[in-house]
């Protein structure tokens, strides 16, 4: 009994074995459209700035197999706070940005395989708004945010499940700086940031 119980698992394992198995390559893009939506993180440089959520949506053309020209566009709010507290209070508002960026992606296909790498460089602009909290209004401060010129720098790849279905993964660093103006009792003052 027992070596009639040993065969039938030795015979269903190797049945598992060989069974044969699809593995998918990615389809050439070349003059087709890619459409995505995007959820990540922002992890700004400056320490005041609290990281947040991103929320966006991308479109990519496939000019060659190797070359693409998307767009991309989405949505961020960051809480702006001064740990110092110099005006004895540190939640300043609350600063929202939309970016609308250009991309040229170079694309590395890698013959039947799924998995397809690639490197993205953007240029754009973000729209910025600040909303001051009760505490800066209350003080009479006003906040004004110009919009400013992007540089996105990044690389990621592209897991395709079948023909119309693709999983990403990015990684990127915008490089942004703007101009804010605070307007309190008829002065006011600028800075680069």
């Amino acid at each position: 009994m027992r070596i009639l119980a040993g065969k039938k698992i030795l015979l269903i394992a190797l049945t598992l074995l060989l069974v044969p198995v699809a593995v998918y390559a990615a389809p050439d893009r070349t003059g087709k459209w890619d459409a995505g939506v995007n959820i990540s993180g922002v992890i700004p440089d400056d320490d005041e700035v609290d990281g947040t959520v991103y929320v966006g949506g991308t479109a990519a053309y496939g000019v060659t197999e190797w070359f693409a020209l998307g767009i991309e566009s989405g949505w961020s709010s960051l809480d702006v706070e001064d740990s110092s507290q110099f005006f004895g209070f540190s939640d300043w508002g609350e600063l929202t940005g939309i970016p609308l960026m250009a991309d040229l992606i170079l694309r590395v296909p890698i013959k039947d395989s799924p998995v397809n790498p690639y490197a993205i460089v953007g240029l754009g602009v973000i729209f910025w708004d600040f909303d001051e909290s009760d505490r800066v209004s209350f003080l009479g401060v006003e906040v004004d945010v110009d919009a400013a010129f992007a540089a996105k720098f990044g690389a990621g790849f592209d897991w395709f499940i079948n023909d119309n279905w693709i999983i990403n993964f990015e990684g990127g660093y915008v490089m942004s700086d703007t101009d804010v103006t605070l307007r309190a009792g008829g002065a006011s003052a600028t800075a680069n940031i």
